[in-house]
């Protein structure tokens, strides 16, 4: 599965590493079977991508992936989204999907896009 995620109860983080050809239907398990079926409430997140191809996914589909999330309940709206880019091509993807989470109405989690895991890290545990 391109998108991976482990949940740290501990420190209270998902660290979600998406690697290879990145599809919708990745972002479908991502969103359905891992986010809503787990307890993650008050979880930030760190989501590295430096290892994945974004060639097949649009910015239409981002917008669609930004509307899912919304509804997931299991998502605490006050939490960190820290986005770990891979190139400049996903981190004009994730500004994208920065401005897609500002135009809806539900509250979104703060995101942030990082260059490198360490700085992304530094900022989820502050």
């Amino acid at each position: 599965m391109p998108i991976n995620s482990t949940i740290d109860p501990d420190n209270r983080l998902v660290l979600t590493v998406c690697t290879g050809v990145i599809s919708m239907n990745d972002f479908h398990y991502y969103l359905y079977e891992f986010l809503a079926k787990n307890e993650i409430k008050g979880c930030n997140e760190i989501f590295d991508t430096t290892a994945a191809d974004w060639s097949n996914i649009s910015y239409s589909d981002l917008m669609t992936v930004s509307q899912k999330a919304g509804e997931i309940a299991a998502i605490d709206n006050g939490t960190k989204f820290a986005w770990v880019v891979g190139g400049p091509e996903v981190k004009e993807l994730t500004e994208f999907y920065k401005t897609t989470k500002l135009l809806q109405t539900k509250k979104s989690r703060i995101l942030r896009a990082f260059d490198g895991f360490d700085e992304a890290m530094h900022w989820i545990m502050n």
